[in-house]
């Protein structure tokens, strides 16, 4: 609960699109000056700011670690809200980059894997920009009665599926007030005076009417029957309401003078865990470094371990065991390396 409070304060002190500038960063390894500006993208579960920095550099930054402040003269206009922020976000990192005739073309495969995967990022940015996946406005601040949330239509005439970006009305029981269709023309509305008559044709004939759900959890909708929803609209939001929770990529063990653990920090970002390593080892920090094994047992890239100078005092790899859902629980596998020099 604690975590919580803190992400929610961070969250509502640095909002997506907030300007910072760089007061101190103690890293060696990359170009971070002091002066250097950005903006923060998102809060993560760690109290990390997520950042896109002028210099092109995504390096996250630690409150009580690094030293920043807001720029005040980059942040009067007023700021935007959460369903703004969420818009301009997968407008800048996820639906430019969708292959759409791809996407088209795996709507009508077996397992949808590819929809599927796109679905879960809208998910998960919406996670990031509205703090949660329940979604009631007497407790959030939108800023907006109206949300714009990720989700799934399938026509009724034909039963074909498609992604779309739903427009919920919280404050009026969840009424349904539009949807942005992700086909091979790419994101669309019906009947917007934009369109080509192709396009309309092609919505017509392939999704009206719809059935519709989204990923989000909204309480107080009263026009969505969870219970009866279509099977292709089940199937694609499983692929969603199911993910595995989000693992660490690994630990630094600090030690003390006696050679025993006195501090132990886990990673989800991998250029911030390569960073802090570096960065410790350049002053003489005493430390140990685990990588843990996803799902798949994958690791992160770690060459860059054995080339510190001096060698860490241990470096091993395992499964993660932590408060997980039992299928990414597993017993512990450990691979200890030496990293004496020869």
């Amino acid at each position: 609960m604690a975590n919580q409070e803190w992400k929610h304060e961070l969250n509502n002190a640095y909002p997506a699109g907030t300007r910072v500038e760089l007061e101190h960063m103690d890293d060696p390894y990359r170009n971070m000056p002091a002066g250097l500006r950005g903006t923060v993208s998102f809060v993560d579960d760690a109290g990390q700011i997520h950042m896109r920095w002028d210099n092109g550099s995504s390096l996250a930054l630690v409150p009580g670690v690094d030293s920043f402040h807001m720029l005040q003269e980059e942040n009067t206009m007023p700021k935007k809200n959460k369903v703004d922020q969420y818009i301009d976000l997968i407008n800048e990192n996820i639906l430019p980059h969708i292959n759409y005739p791809e996407l088209q073309k795996s709507y009508n495969t077996p397992g949808k894997e590819y929809a599927k995967s796109i679905l879960n990022r809208l998910h998960e940015v919406m996670i990031q920009v509205y703090g949660s996946d329940t979604l009631k406005p007497e407790y959030q601040d939108y800023d907006s009665d109206v949300v714009v949330v990720p989700g799934v239509i399938q026509g009724k005439k034909g039963g074909q599926v498609c992604l779309a970006l739903l427009d919920i009305d919280l404050a009026s029981s969840g009424e349904h007030c539009g949807t942005s269709f992700l086909c091979r023309h790419g994101v669309v509305q019906y009947k917007d005076a934009d369109n080509l008559k192709t396009i309309n044709d092609f919505i017509a004939k392939n999704y009206i009417p719809y059935d519709y759900c989204y990923t989000a959890n909204i309480p107080n909708d009263i026009h969505v029957g969870h219970t009866r929803l279509p099977e292709g609209i089940k199937d694609m939001l499983d692929g969603v309401q199911n993910l595995p929770p989000e693992i660490p990529i690994g630990r630094i063990d600090f030690l003390g003078s006696n050679g025993e653990v006195g501090e132990s920090v886990e990673y989800m970002d991998a250029e911030r865990f390569e960073s802090d390593i570096r960065k410790e080892n350049f002053y003489g920090a005493p430390m140990s470094v685990t990588l843990y094994r996803d799902a798949d047992g994958h690791t992160i890239p770690h060459d860059f371990i054995f080339e510190t100078d001096p060698p860490l005092q241990g470096f091993r790899i395992e499964d993660y065991v932590g408060k997980q859902d039992e299928d990414y629980t597993n017993e512990q596998d450990e691979d200890d390396f030496d990293m004496e020099p020869d």
